[in-house]
């Protein structure tokens, strides 16, 4: 499921407009009840065009997170962790940008809240399917990039290590969106060293490993 390629060859600005209106509506409602009348009255398009573009609703939902994928831009920044010289530090600055960025983005912590929503209640779904592999690849990609320059731990399979920081991510994410505002860069900052700490205890390779 991806968006067709008649949606690319929009010009950038519409692309956008029509990506934020189906974020609003997705991340004030979640999936289920937001209405694509209303996102199609939002952006400004007939139904028509909205199915010369997409498939279905949830074809549209997804397109949304696959753009915000890209706004944040994890494949990227997992390829250039430690370059620095501080791998985990890299991790933690990350964890601080992502932060002050979703406050940027009015729809983004709404759309978070309702990918974990749809990925509990449609298990097996597409969306859950393609949610799923595109965290594990990312997963797959920290961890062996971790391991390459002796960060990670290597004596436990990589696909544990894998399960383990997935399962771990959505408990935090979940925990994150219910609990933490994140209003000023200061609770952002703390909040984001606690969490590479807790991953950190988890996969850092030890020496008495």
């Amino acid at each position: 499921m991806s968006p067709r390629p008649r949606f690319l060859k929009l010009d950038k600005n519409r692309r956008e407009s029509i990506l934020e209106a189906a974020g609003e509506e997705f991340s004030k409602f979640g999936f289920e009840n937001a209405s694509l009348n209303q996102i199609i009255k939002r952006a400004g398009i007939s139904k028509g065009a909205t199915y010369y573009y997409f498939d279905d609703k949830q074809d549209l939902f997804m397109t949304v997170v696959d753009h915000l994928m890209q706004v944040f831009n994890k494949e990227d920044v997992i390829e250039a962790l430690g370059e620095s010289g501080d791998f985990w530090g890299d991790i933690e600055a990350y964890a601080v940008n992502s932060f002050k960025l979703m406050r940027k983005i009015p729809y983004a912590k709404g759309m978070m809240r309702a990918v974990l929503e749809f990925t509990r209640r449609h298990e097996g779904s597409i969306v859950f399917e393609k949610t799923m592999e595109i965290g594990r690849n990312l997963s797959v990609k920290f961890i062996e990039r971790g391991q390459r320059l002796g960060e990670v731990r290597d004596d436990l399979p990589t696909e544990l290590l894998v399960e383990l920081m997935i399962a771990v991510d959505l408990v935090l994410d979940r925990w994150t969106l219910e609990n933490q505002a994140l209003d000023s860069d200061e609770e952002i900052e703390a909040w984001s060293a606690n969490l590479v700490d807790l991953f950190r205890r988890i996969l850092e390779k030890r020496e008495d490993i």
